[in-house]
C-alpha cells in the first residue's frame, strides 16, 4: 500500500573479550537443544527434571560468549546456577556477578533474582546481550513482563522450563515474550537411555484419613 517500513534494531551486541569454554559433555538430546538455541534468537527449551536444562544453558552461554544474565526466581537457584557454571565451564565464582540476596555485583556473566533484576532493569538496559530465563513458565507474572523481559535490550533470549503449564491459562504470554518451543525433551526417551531413573511407586496402606485433603492439602 505504499507504506515504507523502517526497522531500527536497538538490541545490544556485547561479545566477551575471552571466550568461555564448556567443560562438560552433552548427551545427544542436549546437543539438539543447544543447536536449536544457537540457531534462534528467541525460544524455549522444555525438558523435565533431570534432563539437564542448566547444562544445556551452560553450553549455550559458552558458545555465545557474550554478556549474559541468567534470571532466576529464588536465591537458592541463584547460588545453584553459580555452582553449575563453575562445574560445566571454565568460569570460577569470581567471574560471576550476583544480583539478589542483598548483593549487587554486576559482571559480564551475572546470575540475578527476578525481583532485583526488575528493580535495576533500566540502569542495566544496554549491558547484556543474552538473557536466560529459568523457570520460564513464570513469565506471566508482572515482575517479568513489566521488568527485564521488556526493559533489557538483549539481542537473544532463551527460556527454560520443566513443564509449560499454568492453571490460569496465561501460558501464551511465555510464547509472546520469549518465543516458541525450540526443543522438547521427551521424558520417555530420558528413561529409555537411562538419563533418569524410572520411579517405582509402592503404595503403603495406613488407617489415616483426612476429609480436608481436597480443600487444604497442607493441613492434611
Amino acid at each position: 500500500r505504499g507504506v515504507k517500513v523502517v526497522l531500527k534494531d536497538h538490541r545490544v551486541s556485547r561479545p566477551l573479550e575471552n571466550k568461555i569454554t564448556f567443560t562438560g559433555t552433552l548427551r545427544e538430546y542436549q546437543e539438539e537443544s543447544v543447536t536449536e538455541v544457537m540457531a534462534n534468537d528467541f525460544g524455549v527449551v522444555e525438558a523435565g527434571t533431570g534432563a539437564g536444562k542448566t547444562v544445556i544453558a551452560c553450553a549455550a552461554i559458552a558458545r555465545k560468549s557474550v554478556y549474559t544474565v541468567i534470571c532466576v526466581p529464588s536465591k537458592e537457584l541463584m547460588y545453584q546456577w553459580v555452582e553449575r557454571l563453575c562445574s560445566f565451564t571454565d568460569l570460577d565464582k569470581n567471574d560471576i556477578g550476583l544480583l539478589g540476596d542483598g548483593i549487587y555485583q554486576v559482571k559480564p556473566i551475572t546470575v540475578a533474582i527476578i525481583n532485583t533484576l526488575a528493580k535495576h532493569a533500566d540502569e542495566l538496559k544496554d549491558y547484556f546481550e543474552y538473557i536466560v530465563v529459568d523457570e520460564a513458565h513464570r513469565v506471566a507474572a508482572e515482575m517479568y513482563a513489566g521488568g527485564p523481559l521488556t526493559s533489557l535490550a538483549t539481542k537473544t533470549m532463551t527460556g527454560l522450563s520443566a513443564t509449560l503449564m499454568r492453571g490460569d491459562g496465561l501460558i501464551d504470554l511465555l510464547y509472546w515474550y520469549i518465543g516458541r518451543v525450540l526443543h522438547k525433551v521427551d521424558a520417555a526417551n530420558l528413561r529409555d537411555i537411562e538419563a533418569i531413573m524410572e520411579p517405582f511407586v509402592w503404595q503403603k496402606e495406613t488407617n489415616f484419613f483426612s476429609k480436608k485433603a481436597e480443600k487444604n492439602y497442607s493441613s492434611m
